[in-house]
C-alpha cells in the first residue's frame, strides 16, 4: 500500500506499528478506514435515538395575569379604553399596542383582567371615552377633556406621555393587582 506522505511518515509500511498507531499521516487500510465510518454513525444514530419528543418541544412561557383596577373616574358613563404596551419603542403608540381593551365603569371606577400575559415588562395608558366617540377629546387649546392615566400613575410630560421607564411595571407571578388613578 503506497503511503500518502511517504516523506512524513515516521513508520515503515511493514512494521505493526503502522497500522495499529493510526498515524494521520500515514495511509490506513481500508478495512480500518470503514470501522470509524461504521462507528461513527452508530454513535450518530445512537445519540439520535437518546432525544425525546420533549426535548426537541418549545420553553414553556411563563404567564400570569394582570388585574387593572381604575379609580378617580368622573361617571359611569362611556368606556375606559386600556392598551397594554411591552416595548419602550412601542408605548403610548396607537397601533403598537401589545394588548388592548374597553371595560365599563361602575361607581366611577373600573376593573379589568388581562389573562394569559407572559412574564415580563409592561406599561399601561388609559383613557375614560365618557361620550363613547372613541377619541380623547380635547378643548380649547388642546387641554384633554377625558379623564386619563398611566401605569405607576406617573405624570405626562409637557409634550405628551411619561416616559416608558416611569410607567413600567413588572408582572413575574401568576397574579399581580395594580391601581391607576385617572388624572
Amino acid at each position: 500500500m503506497p503511503l500518502l506522505y511517504p516523506n512524513i511518515c515516521p513508520l515503515k509500511e511493514s512494521s505493526p506499528e503502522f497500522f495499529r498507531l493510526g498515524n494521520p499521516l500515514c495511509s490506513k487500510p481500508p478495512m480500518i478506514r470503514n470501522y470509524h465510518l461504521f462507528t461513527t454513525l452508530a454513535g450518530l444514530i445512537l445519540a439520535a435515538s437518546v432525544v425525546s419528543a420533549d426535548d426537541l418541544e418549545a420553553p414553556k412561557v411563563e404567564l400570569g395575569t394582570l388585574k387593572v383596577r381604575i379609580t378617580g373616574l368622573r361617571s359611569d358613563k362611556g368606556t375606559v379604553h386600556l392598551a397594554l404596551f411591552n416595548t419602550r419603542e412601542s408605548f403610548s403608540k396607537r397601533g403598537m399596542e401589545f394588548r388592548k381593551l374597553t371595560v365599563k365603569p361602575d361607581a366611577k371606577t373600573a376593573l379589568a383582567e388581562i389573562p394569559e400575559l407572559p412574564f415580563g415588562e409592561y406599561a399601561i395608558a388609559m383613557y375614560h371615552d365618557e361620550n363613547d366617540n372613541n377619541k380623547h377629546n380635547k378643548g380649547l387649546f388642546l387641554i384633554l377633556m377625558e379623564k386619563y392615566g398611566f401605569s405607576n400613575n406617573a405624570k405626562p410630560g409637557l409634550k405628551g406621555p411619561p416616559d416608558f421607564e416611569k410607567a413600567k411595571f413588572f408582572l413575574l407571578k401568576e397574579q399581580k393587582t395594580i391601581t391607576i388613578k385617572a388624572q
